[in-house]
C-alpha cells in the first residue's frame, strides 16, 4: 500500500496505439524525454507496429512549480496528440490515470481522447487519511548529525590507520600531483668518474617521456682503448677507479634513482650516447618520473 503523503503522486494505466508513420516513433520518444523533464516517468514500448506508454506506478514529488499533476499531463498530451489526425487520433486508446495526494484529499484523474485530437479529463477528489511530508531537518540538526558522522569516520580513520600507512600515501600522492622541476633534482657520480667527466644538467625529452643526462668529457677521458688499458693497469691498486674505468670501456654507466622520500626507486642501464651537436659530450637516458629527487651515476 502506498503512502499517502502530501504533495506527490502516481501514475497508473497507459496510453496506446499503432504506430502510423515512419516518423511516429521520433515524436513518441521525444514526448517521453520531455515528461522525464517535467517530473512524470513513462516506460515506453514499441513492438508489431504499436506503441504503448505505460505510467510509472512509483511515487513521485509534484513537478516543481505545477499546481496539480493533471495541469502538467494534460498540457503533455495535447502537445503529443497535435502530431495526428482526428482518424488517428480515433484509433488510439486511453486508460491513464493519475492519483495525487492533497491535505486530506487524493485526486484520482482519468484522462482520455477526444475525437477532435484533444486529451479529456475525468476527475474527482475522495476523501484520504493523508501524511504530512516530512519537514527538512533545521541547521542544529545538521549539524548534530554531522558531528555523529565525523566522529564515526574519526573511529574508523584510526582503528585503519594502525593497518594502512596513510601519511605515505598522501606523501606519494602529492609527489606525483604537484609539477616536475628539473631544477630540484640533484644528481651525482661515483668519486671514480670525477676526473673524467662531470654531469652538466638535464634535458626533459617531453616527445619521448625521458630524461636525458648530460655529460661533459674531461680532459682525463680516454681518447681510446688503448688509454682505458693503461689507465686500467695504473689503479691495480682502487677497485673502485678499475670499476669505473670498465663502465666507460663498456659505455653502459648504471643510473640509480632516489625519491623525494630519500628512498631507493631502481635503478636503469645508462647507454652512453654521444652527441652529434657538441664534441665531447655525451648522455644517458632514463624514463621521467615525478617523484625523482636524486641521480647518483655508478658503474
Amino acid at each position: 500500500m502506498k503512502a499517502k503523503i502530501e504533495g506527490t503522486f502516481y501514475l497508473d494505466g497507459l496510453l496506446e496505439g499503432p504506430v502510423f508513420a515512419e516518423g511516429d516513433e521520433a515524436f513518441i520518444r521525444e514526448f517521453v524525454r520531455e515528461a522525464k523533464r517535467w517530473g512524470v516517468k513513462f516506460h515506453l514500448s514499441i513492438d508489431g507496429g504499436r506503441f504503448s506508454l505505460l505510467g510509472d506506478t512509483e511515487p513521485a514529488e509534484l513537478p516543481v512549480g505545477a499546481s496539480s499533476v493533471d495541469a502538467v499531463l494534460k498540457d503533455g498530451l495535447n502537445q503529443l496528440l497535435k502530431n495526428y489526425s482526428a482518424e488517428e487520433c480515433g484509433r488510439l486508446m486511453s486508460t491513464l490515470r493519475s492519483v495525487e495526494y492533497v491535505e486530506g484529499y487524493e485526486i484520482q484523474t482519468l484522462y482520455g481522447i477526444h475525437p477532435r485530437g484533444e486529451a479529456t479529463v475525468e476527475q474527482r477528489r475522495v476523501g484520504a487519511a493523508t501524511i504530512k511530508p516530512a519537514e527538512p531537518p533545521d541547521m542544529r540538526e545538521r549539524m548534530k548529525q554531522l558531528g555523529v558522522l565525523a566522529a564515526i569516520f574519526g573511529v574508523i580513520f584510526g582503528i585503519s590507520a594502525f593497518f594502512i600507512p596513510y601519511r605515505e600515501i598522501a606523501s606519494r600522492f602529492w609527489a606525483n600531483a604537484r609539477p616536475f622541476s628539473l631544477e630540484e633534482v640533484e644528481v651525482q657520480s661515483d668519486a671514480g668518474f670525477s676526473r673524467f667527466f662531470e654531469v652538466e644538467g638535464l634535458v626533459h625529452d617531453k616527445k619521448t617521456k625521458s630524461l636525458h643526462i648530460v655529460c661533459k668529457c674531461l680532459d682525463g677521458y680516454p681518447a681510446g682503448v688503448e688509454s682505458m688499458n693503461e689507465l686500467w693497469q695504473a689503479a691495480a691498486d682502487s677497485l673502485g677507479d678499475r670499476l669505473a674505468i670498465e663502465a666507460l670501456a663498456r659505455g653502459h654507466l648504471r643510473v640509480e634513482v632516489f625519491d623525494r622520500q630519500g628512498l631507493y626507486a631502481g635503478q636503469f642501464d645508462g647507454r652512453m650516447h654521444r652527441s652529434q651537436e657538441k664534441e665531447g659530450y655525451f648522455y644517458l637516458i632514463i624514463p621521467l618520473g615525478k617523484d625523482i629527487e636524486r641521480i647518483k651515476i655508478t658503474s
